[in-house]
């Protein structure tokens, strides 16, 4: 990791060079070098490892000054696990879709999500015919899940998903789920014409005492229930148990 201080100014013989030092959490000094320059690299940096730094001034005529206040950080070299964006429907209706993923955790820290969309499963952001977009308003978001507004209708979106910790170590890109807006009503239904009069079987209406509903159920016509129907008289009859 690289370490970087400002520039300090000396009224007579100038700054010559910077003393550095670099302690772990055990207050040990791993390092104590004379830097020519406002910045140095430290290396093989132990990971889940707290360190910290300070850096000193020194002039031509060997005065030093003070020490600078200690600085610390953790060092993190393990990115998070790969989300797995859950599985979209065919067709999503409105002109929304919520996108969700499960969770994934990181050996140090929390866990931030950014999620692409793209009517290409390509995600390329210069291919004019894919139209790539990404949603910027919404950045680096702790949820797993997230709403896109304003879809086009009839058209199909592919969605991925990436993790990152604090420390800004990326996991590889999820997989890949698609779903097509449909937010047209289908067309009504039209029935067919009928005649003013059809013949068919007969039905009875039976009543319940106990639950005041009937239900309406055909006479078979070899049944002695069932009356010979007079013109203009429909062939139902009233049974009513009890009665």
């Amino acid at each position: 990791m690289n370490v970087n201080w400002n520039r300090v100014t000396d009224t007579q013989s100038g700054v010559d060079r910077f003393r550095v030092q670099c302690e772990n959490t055990g207050s040990s000094t791993i390092s104590d070098t004379l830097i020519f320059g406002q910045s140095v690299l430290f290396e093989d940096l132990v990971n889940g490892t707290e360190y910290r730094f300070r850096v000193q001034a020194v002039d031509s005529a060997e005065n030093k000054s003070n020490w600078s206040e200690w600085v610390s950080t953790t060092i993190d070299t393990v990115s998070p696990g790969i989300p797995v964006l859950r599985a979209e429907p065919e067709y999503t209706p409105t002109d929304s879709n919520t996108i969700a993923w499960s969770p994934v955790r990181d050996n140090l820290d929390s866990v931030r999500y950014f999620v692409e969309i793209c009517n290409d499963t390509a995600f390329n952001p210069y291919d004019s015919v894919a139209t790539t977009y990404y949603d910027t308003s919404q950045g680096w978001i702790q949820k797993t899940e997230y709403t896109f507004r304003g879809l086009e209708n009839d058209t199909h979106y592919y969605y991925r998903v990436i993790a990152a910790d604090n420390a800004g170590n990326r996991s590889e890109w999820s997989n890949i789920a698609g779903s097509a807006q449909d937010y047209d009503m289908p067309y009504p239904p039209v029935i067919d014409p009928q005649p003013e009069y059809t013949a068919g079987t007969g039905s009875m209406s039976v009543g319940s005492h106990l639950r005041g509903t009937g239900i309406l159920c055909p006479i078979p016509s070899s049944s002695p229930l069932r009356p010979t129907p007079k013109m203009g008289i429909p062939g139902l009859i009233s049974m009513i148990p009890g009665s």
